[in-house]
């Protein structure tokens, strides 16, 4: 009797290679808690990173009005040069500021006013901060 207590009792001892279910149930659970805690916070990277892509598309528009400017002695980059209180939508084209871009993916729409400053008009999801003169979160 005894020694088929020990034979028994030594199987009993030894550790199967592996995990048990309720291991990786634990592992899902913490993983599913992090993940929880995490993916809110990574939406305002996103939603904050598309608001500075649409002011460096500004502040890219502004340098190359500047530039349109001093090649064709100071006309504006539109179809008719901007009269007071009346900003012209500036065009992209290649009768307009696109020569001067490297690239022409213009998101954005945009206005130019008689002394030469930029606004934004439409941009996907964004609204003009007329304060700042910028993009900002709709």
């Amino acid at each position: 009797m005894k020694n088929n207590f020990w034979h028994h009792s030594k199987s009993f001892g030894e550790r199967q290679k592996g995990f048990t279910l309720v291991e990786m149930l634990i592992v899902l659970l913490i993983l599913g808690v992090l993940a929880a805690a995490v993916v809110p916070n990574l939406s305002g990277f996103t939603s904050k990173g598309v608001v500075e892509v649409a002011n460096s598309e500004l502040t890219t528009i502004k340098h190359t009005v500047a530039a349109y400017q001093a090649d064709h002695a100071g006309d504006f980059p539109c179809s008719t040069q901007p009269i007071p209180g009346s900003p012209q939508t500036i065009l992209t084209g290649v009768s307009g500021i696109a020569p001067y871009l490297s690239s022409s993916n213009v998101v954005g729409t945009y206005t130019v006013d008689i002394g030469g400053n930029v606004i934004g008009i439409v941009y996907n999801g964004l609204a003009w901060d007329d304060v700042n003169l910028c993009w900002k979160r709709g």
